[in-house]
């Protein structure tokens, strides 16, 4: 056997999935003993893919036989090698073969029947009965240039959308033929517990009202039951009060809630916390952000601002000897290939009839410089032999560090403030601390000791310390806290006012040492 393969794609490349491939030995054959089978079909998985064994070609008598492949309307014909690898049936197609009984092509199949076709099949392909020969009419009522494609499905449609697969199953939606109600249904030998009683001797109809199944010792005590604590005797107090008692400041109704200090079940902190997947995107850059509209990249040039490293000095001039504007020189200074022909004597004139010898000296003081007498400044108009442009230009090896980050700068602005200590009450004792966490956009607020009193009590109202501005909130808001030491540890409810205040909203009174004092650890935004 030969294992043969395929894709079958549609006129768009894309893999058709279920779609039948029929392969056919038109003319029968025998390999061996065996008689080869005149038709074989397989379905495409998912990714368009099938694959098939076929008898090889050379292996089946008589000789010259080959194979038809049909899918979609394509039909192929395939000569088969003996291969032990796989083979795919693009390498194999061959022009129309000849039919190996005869010199002259025969009829491969009529309407994708094959064999001996009976006249009631063909009858039933062609529309049999009452000829007689002679044009059509009409198709269904229709004339002319007729299609059914809008009537009728080709043989080798498929019902996709509307028909399940032979393979399907319907595992959602029912049970195996064998399955049980364990869950649901009793056994057929079942009995019922005390919860029910037998036909005909259900005597009580309702109890105080109720019906159904009914727990009485949810409403009633046993009639030999006892109060502990018990004795009898009128009550003498209640909590050492006596006369018409009312316990409303000290206990809580049955039906009571904690609206004003509990938070519901199914609570949110939206307007005080950010949700688990919240972001920063308006306040913050992202991890992966650059400063390319603010700082220059690492290998960055300064063409348009800065000299290069060789650079030389060609300046404009803006003045000559204080003068400014359209400036002539011509009346200061020769042009530089003047001569003094008419005033000067030559190079190579002496004044032997007039003057001294080489070898005299004349000691003169200097009269005037520029036109200048007295006591003469240039630096005014002339640089130093050793001057520079310190102030004009940079050094060669001048950079940018007053006004530019370096390459590996950080945002330091991130980085979480110091500590610092609220202004605590007077008799509170204790650190409150809050600092900065741009990080997070927060303020965050922690006891790094123990809030107490250090003398009197503290009630509801009583203020424990100040935030000063710049650390406040911006609306008020309440933090739960502990008060006390473990494992009798009260619960409190500390209130953070947008004025800076910090006080107790419960009634739990704020007493005793440090070590019973509050914890607090909380952050909160202040925009």
């Amino acid at each position: 056997m030969t294992l043969v393969y395929g894709t079958v794609t549609n006129v768009s490349g894309q893999a058709v999935y279920n779609a039948l491939v029929s392969v056919t030995l038109p003319s029968g054959g025998i390999d061996g003993e065996t008689i080869v089978s005149t038709r074989r079909q397989v379905r495409t998985n998912k990714f368009g893919y099938w694959e098939m064994d076929l008898v090889p070609n050379s292996e089946i008598l008589p000789a010259n036989t080959y194979y038809v492949v049909r899918h979609l309307g394509v039909r192929m014909y395939i000569v088969v090698p003996d291969s032990n690898d796989l083979v795919s049936v693009s390498s194999l197609i061959v022009n129309i073969p000849q039919n190996p009984l005869s010199s002259a092509t025969y009829v491969n199949d009529i309407d994708g029947h094959y064999g001996s076709i009976s006249q009631a099949t063909i009858s039933a392909i062609v529309g049999g009965g009452g000829g007689g020969g002679g044009a059509v009419s009409s198709v269904d009522g229709r004339t002319g240039i007729v299609t059914l494609n809008d009537k009728y499905a080709t043989l080798a449609h498929t019902h996709t959308g509307s028909y399940s697969l032979i393979t399907h199953h319907h595992n959602a939606s029912y049970s195996a033929l064998t399955h049980d109600h364990n869950l649901s249904y009793a056994g057929l030998s079942h009995i019922h517990d005390t919860r029910y009683v037998k036909l005909g001797e259900e005597s009580v109809q309702t109890v105080n009202g109720m019906t159904g199944h009914i727990e009485l010792d949810e409403a009633y005590a046993p009639l030999d039951h006892t109060h502990p604590g018990g004795g009898g005797g009128a009550v003498d107090s209640v909590e050492g009060r006596t006369g018409a008692v009312t316990l409303g400041d000290l206990y809580s109704d049955v039906t009571h809630d904690h609206a004003d200090t509990y938070a519901p079940i199914l609570h949110t902190h939206e307007s005080i916390y950010a949700a688990l997947l919240h972001n920063h995107d308006s306040s913050y850059a992202a991890s992966a952000h650059n400063h390319d509209a603010a700082y220059s990249v690492l290998g960055h040039t300064h063409t348009g601002t800065y000299s290069d490293v060789g650079h030389t000095h060609s300046y404009p001039v803006t003045s000559v000897d204080g003068l400014t504007g359209a400036v002539s020189l011509s009346s200061t200074y020769a042009a530089s290939g003047h001569n003094h022909s008419g005033v000067y004597s030559a190079t190579t004139h002496n004044h032997d009839s007039a003057y001294s010898a080489t070898g005299h000296t004349h000691s003169y003081p200097v009269t005037s410089v520029d036109g200048l007498t007295g006591a003469v400044s240039l630096s005014s108009s002339y640089a130093a032999a050793s001057h520079n442009h310190n102030s004009s230009y940079s050094a060669l090896s001048h950079n940018h560090d007053a006004s530019y980050a370096t390459t590996g700068h950080t945002h330091s602005a991130l980085t979480a403030g110091a500590w610092s200590s609220a202004t605590m009450t007077t008799n509170v004792g204790g650190t409150l601390q809050y600092r900065s966490e741009p990080a997070y956009g927060v303020i965050r607020l922690r006891t790094s000791a123990r809030i107490y009193s250090i003398s009197g009590t503290f009630s509801a109202g009583s203020t424990l310390a100040t935030l000063p501005v710049g650390a406040r909130p911006v609306s008020d808001f309440k933090v739960i806290c502990y008060q006390g030491a473990e494992p009798t540890q009260n619960v409190m409810i500390i209130k953070v006012a947008t004025s800076g205040a910090v006080t107790i909203v419960n009634s739990i009174s704020l007493t005793g040492t440090q070590s019973a004092g509050i914890i607090i650890d909380h952050s909160f935004s202040t925009s």
